[in-house]
C-alpha cells in the first residue's frame, strides 16, 4: 500500500463516518486497498484509519504520512517475533524507505 492509497482510504473513512457520533470501540476500522472496512475481528489485516474520525480533509492530508508510519510501527511493536530476524527487518525497512519516496 502506498501512502496515497492510505490517504484516500482515510478521506473516505472520514467522509463516510461524519454523521456518526462515535465509533464502536469493539470494532476495527482498517484499509482494504484504497478503501476502508469496519470489522469485528480486524480480519482485513489492513492499516487502521480510526485516527481520521471527525478530521477535516486538510487535517488528514497534513498528518496522513506520519500516521501511516506510526500505525505500521505500532503494528510491529504489537507483533513480537514477526520481524524478529535480521533479514526480515532489513526487508521491512527497505520497503518502508521505498514507500516514503
Amino acid at each position: 500500500m502506498k501512502i496515497k492509497d492510505y490517504e484516500i482510504a482515510c478521506l473516505k473513512f472520514a467522509a463516510e463516518t461524519q454523521e456518526r457520533d462515535a465509533l464502536d470501540g469493539n470494532n476495527h476500522y482498517q484499509t482494504i486497498g484504497g478503501e476502508w472496512e469496519e470489522t469485528k475481528d480486524g480480519s482485513t489485516a489492513g492499516v487502521s484509519v480510526k485516527w481520521a474520525f471527525h478530521k477535516t480533509p486538510d487535517e488528514i492530508k497534513a498528518n496522513c504520512a506520519q500516521r501511516f508510519v506510526d500505525e505500521l510501527l505500532t503494528e510491529i511493536d504489537q507483533s513480537p517475533g514477526i520481524y524478529g530476524d535480521n533479514e526480515t527487518a532489513v526487508r521491512f525497512m527497505n520497503w518502508l524507505a521505498e514507500i516514503m519516496r
